[in-house]
């Protein structure tokens, strides 16, 4: 229960961070600030998971199965990561001097980032490596130095009458390449187990992986950022800072299911009766319906006091992405189990049939009704992911729904033993 704890901290650091920053850079840089720097930190988040490209996953059942890869791992798959990431720096730059055109600050935010890539990837495949190895100490550490030395620096920056686009971009990358050094540090160090096939074997194994990953993770990743994304040239920055600001606080709902899933990935990446993955969906979806109903009730007054009333636009997309939450959650808990039953490829179908549908959705709705477009859109993706996914696991282990969904009595007296 200890380390559990450890990691529901961990898990709280990002939207904690986000959520007591927000309110900072909201009122210094006003809707229109807000959003630009939106702008730049979905992209980059975009790039950085596609110029990964399935390796986060790779390494993350590697380091289950096998134990911590070390730095191996970037050795054996070098070339790939270093073309994708010299792709990834491109497309960026190309992106600062084109949608950003309009935004000095932004645009040389963006260039910054694309020179801060290579050791933006090699976080994040170690990250998911700690999480397959079961790092706990390395996960907490990274997740807490990154995300409050970033609001250390917005508030001396804040202090010093120094904050803007450029210098909270900054801020942020420093701070996301600090936190990265607990886990490069880790891999350096780390020497790979005795245990594992034949590196030729490992080599082929993680790459089968990432092959199988590759398409998903790009699926995923757009349609959790493209709504951000593709705000910007179709709704304006202003509309784009009303949907952070809801979106910053609807990120604090998944906090339980990702410290779960991070505390029991390595058992459910090897259970293949999907007993593992249905206990940490009942409890995912309970926690998180609990934080749906408490954030309704204080949605509004939440908005007005923390960020004033120039961002009462954020209200209505806040309680749809808040609904929105529950799906999302619940479809990341379920790819485990599809991980778990070799059939990642049904992931891969779900979270593609939902980015169809989100992409058609932002370019109706976000042009006429903005934020709230974007949050419908959302709601209406996540639902068609989840519902995929579920149905998969339904078929594939025969369990009725009730035992992906509904809690029990002995689901809370196991979690207490964790």
């Amino acid at each position: 229960m200890k380390r559990f704890a450890g990691l529901l901290l961990a898990a709280f650091a990002a939207p904690l961070a986000t959520f007591l920053s927000g309110p900072l850079l909201a009122r210094a840089l006003g809707p229109e600030g807000r959003g630009e720097i939106a702008a730049v930190a979905s992209a980059v988040v975009v790039v950085t998971m596609l110029a990964s490209a399935g390796s986060p996953d790779a390494a993350s059942v590697s380091a289950a199965r096998y134990g911590r890869p070390g730095a191996g791992y970037f050795r054996r798959h070098k070339w790939s990561l270093l073309l994708s990431v010299a792709a990834g720096s491109v497309a960026l730059v190309v992106w600062s001097k084109t949608v950003l055109s309009g935004s000095e600050e932004a645009a040389l935010y963006m260039q910054l980032a694309a020179v801060a890539l290579p050791l933006l990837v090699v976080t994040e495949i170690s990250r998911a490596a700690a999480r397959g190895s079961k790092a706990y100490a390395s996960i907490q550490a990274e997740s807490w130095v990154a995300n409050f030395g970033r609001l250390a620096l917005l508030i001396v920056l804040l202090i010093l009458g120094q904050l803007t686009v450029l210098s909270a971009g900054i801020a942020t990358l420093v701070a996301a390449v600090a936190g990265g050094l607990f886990f490069w540090a880790e891999f350096t160090r780390a020497k790979t187990p005795q245990t594992i096939p034949h590196e030729m074997n490992l080599t082929r194994f993680e790459g089968s992986y990432k092959n199988k990953f590759a398409a998903i993770t790009i699926v995923r990743v757009l349609n959790q950022r493209v709504d951000q994304v593709v705000m910007l040239p179709l709704a304006g920055s202003v509309a784009l800072g009303y949907y952070a600001v809801a979106i910053s606080l609807s990120q604090l709902l998944p906090l339980v299911a990702k410290a779960l899933r991070n505390f029991t990935f390595a058992k459910v990446a090897q259970d293949s009766t999907l007993s593992a993955t249905a206990l940490v969906s009942r409890l995912a979806s309970f926690f998180t319906l609990l934080a749906i109903i408490g954030l309704q009730i204080i949605a509004e007054p939440v908005i007005y006091l923390l960020f004033g009333h120039e961002f009462t636009p954020s209200v209505a997309p806040l309680r749809i992405l808040l609904l929105a939450a529950w799906p999302l959650t619940l479809v990341s808990v379920w790819a485990d189990g599809l991980v778990a039953i070799s059939r990642p490829g049904i992931y891969g179908v779900a979270e593609g049939s939902a980015l169809a549908v989100n992409l058609v959705l932002l370019f109706v709705l976000v042009p006429t009704i903005g934020a709230v477009g974007g949050a419908l859109a959302c709601l209406v993706a996540y639902t068609i992911s989840a519902s995929i996914a579920l149905g998969a696991l339904k078929r594939r282990s025969s369990r009725p729904l009730k035992d992906f969904l509904i809690i029990t009595r002995d689901d809370l007296r196991r979690l207490r033993r964790m």
